[in-house]
């Protein structure tokens, strides 16, 4: 059982901020001491976790102790397990089977839950996490197996069941699959659903939409997750007897577009050019993720550009969007004659290129454009097959 004292809380105190590589070769060699030991390792993930545990607000959710990096790494954000916690009602009993560094538990605690159980297999992990909710007398800390945690409670023991299985192998490779993936979800879903009946699952970003609702039976709302422009989970919540068609979500929030698989296929859309003075919309990367191409069309009163360019546009501003808005200053053919006059003038920028014919680092040789906060090209072609350079206002606007 790993103990704190006073020597473990005055070593970080004293050395918060410091380079922890020239601390452990400065203090690293005495192997006797644990307080120092703990400390060295500690601040080494605390300087691996950055900002990743401080909430919008500024408040720190930083654990009292961390051991491992790669826990650091596989650990939700502060801000989306806040997040997703405002998913699930209050006062809830809840099993995490996959505890880890406890991010996601601290999630839940928001809620006020009645009791939140969590099960970790590795022995260091478990021990650390139970330091870090020690001072909770509703959270219970494991150590074991969660499956044969799973198959020997009663049934309806919980009100929720949370879990984020591992996407690495014995070996430590990363997998994607959802069969590959510690445990197998497919597999312990009907037992995990016997004891609670409803399943909240962090899944990888990188699985299909379309196969993961046919992966697992019940799910009644699959979310596109994004955190600083990247998608960053699937999250699925599946229900007890659900055989409804799912909803798909794009982020976390209260105003998070909602869709169907069907209301995007029997969605209609419009295509039409881009114009100088019109506003250019770009679909965040968990609106591209989730598949509502079609939809932002009709939903938002705007035409794409081209069936596979997924950029929309519109004469008016789009609160709604989920994504960026940028204010198109000039539209240019794809001409050599353009591009030696664009190259005069535009000496530093970013290019975005979406069915097109060059990449955007060939783009950016071919107009001798430099990085920086420049222009913002999109270069893209039209429904009609036109290839064409959309010039925007170096600035773009977050509507989502």
């Amino acid at each position: 059982m790993i103990q704190l004292d006073t020597r473990f809380y005055d070593f970080v105190k004293a050395h918060s901020g410091e380079d922890p590589v020239k601390l452990r070769l400065r203090y690293g060699g005495d192997k006797s001491d644990d307080s120092i030991k703990y400390a060295l390792d500690h601040m080494a993930c605390v300087a691996k976790a950055g900002n990743k545990f401080t909430l919008d607000n500024g408040d720190s959710w930083m654990p009292e102790l961390m051991l491992n990096p790669l826990s650091v790494e596989q650990a939700s954000s502060a801000n989306v397990a806040k997040s997703r916690a405002f998913l699930i009602d209050e006062e809830l009993k809840i099993l995490d089977m996959t505890c880890g560094l406890g991010m996601d538990i601290r999630g839940f605690l928001t809620r006020n839950p009645k009791e939140v159980t969590g099960i970790e297999l590795n022995h260091l992990s478990a021990e650390v996490a139970a330091v870090n909710f020690a001072k909770y007398n509703n959270v219970k800390i494991i150590e074991g197996d969660s499956v044969e945690y799973l198959k020997a409670i009663d049934d309806n023991s919980y009100d929720l069941i949370y879990i984020d299985p591992a996407r690495r192998d014995k070996n430590g490779g990363r997998v994607y699959n959802l069969h590959d993936c510690l445990p197998d979800l497919t597999e312990i879903l009907p037992e995990m659903l016997k004891k609670s009946p409803m399943v909240m699952a962090k899944l990888s970003p990188m699985l299909d939409v379309t196969q993961t609702i046919s992966d697992l039976p019940g799910i009644c709302r699959l979310i596109a997750v994004e955190e600083k422009g990247e998608c960053k989970e699937l999250l699925a919540i599946i229900k007890r007897g659900f055989s409804g068609e799912p909803l798909i979500s794009v982020g976390l929030g209260d105003n998070a577009m909602s869709f169907t698989q069907s209301e995007e296929k029997e969605s209609p859309i419009t295509y039409a050019d881009p114009k100088e003075g019109m506003w250019l919309y770009v679909p965040s990367a968990s609106a591209m993720k989730a598949g509502c191409f079609k939809l932002m069309s009709s939903r938002f009163d705007m035409s794409e550009i081209a069936p596979n360019s997924h950029l929309y546009i519109s004469d008016k501003q789009n609160d709604a969007f989920p994504g960026k808005a940028f204010k198109i200053d000039e539209v240019v053919d794809f001409a050599s004659s353009n591009i030696k006059r664009l190259a005069s003038r535009v000496k530093s920028g970013e290019i975005t290129v979406r069915n097109f014919s060059f990449t955007s680092a060939e783009l950016q040789k071919k107009l001798k454009l430099k990085p920086g906060n420049g222009c913002r090209i999109f270069a893209t072609t039209t429904s009609s097959g036109k290839k064409i350079m959309i010039l925007t206002d170096k600035k773009s606007t977050d509507v989502d």
